[in-house]
């Protein structure tokens, strides 16, 4: 009974400092708080109209942003990823989502959909995106920076970069304020998308 109460107290020790808890024994961890990206228009837009079908593509996000936990800088080129508010779906899928509704308020005519990655069809253009920066920086402003390009069937004929930052700053643990700058952020990239697409 002894050797067995030595043998819990070295795994609790184990736990506790290779592990890396952030609680104490006994105590519960903080609730993982889970969040999604939303499609959040900023006033009226007159939907332009397109003769052909915009087809989008998988988004491809840096790796280091390819991770359940919310992402933000830190001083010295640091990393903090925020252990108890997650993503609730892959950050590129909830990317994809919001700019299918973004585009489909924008656009009329053909309109817009997500495609099975196949070259695009007849006159559809496929439109792909690679994210390369997505979260909040040191100075507290998000930063969104990404290349896209569009495609007509295997010909690139357009491929464009976009970088911007929220007007705003977000303090280090508003984590909802985050989100609704990256909601505002990929807004903005939307509207830049439809005023650059080819007749």
């Amino acid at each position: 009974m002894k050797n067995f109460s030595r043998w819990r107290m070295a795994c609790l020790v184990a736990a506790l400092f290779l592990g890396g808890c952030s609680t104490l024994p006994g105590e519960p961890s903080p609730p993982t708080r889970f969040y999604l990206l939303a499609s959040q228009p900023d006033g009226n837009q007159t939907p332009r109209s397109l003769s052909y079908l915009l087809e989008l593509a998988g988004v491809e996000v840096a790796p280091y942003l390819h991770r359940p936990q919310l992402v933000h800088r830190q001083p010295n080129h640091r990393l903090h990823l925020a252990e108890f508010d997650q993503w609730a779906e892959e950050l590129n899928d909830g990317v994809a989502r919001v700019l299918e509704e973004n585009l489909s308020l924008l656009l009329k005519g053909e309109g817009v959909r997500r495609n099975s990655g196949y070259p695009a069809a007849g006159e559809n253009r496929k439109l792909t995106l690679r994210i390369h920066r997505f979260e909040r920086d040191g100075s507290g402003k998000v930063v969104l920076a990404l290349v896209w390009s569009l495609h007509a069937g295997e010909k690139e004929i357009l491929s464009r970069r976009f970088s911007r930052s929220s007007q705003e700053g977000v303090a280090e643990e508003d984590f909802n304020g985050m989100v609704e700058a990256m909601n505002r952020l990929l807004w903005a990239f939307s509207l830049e998308v439809v005023a650059s697409l080819p007749d």
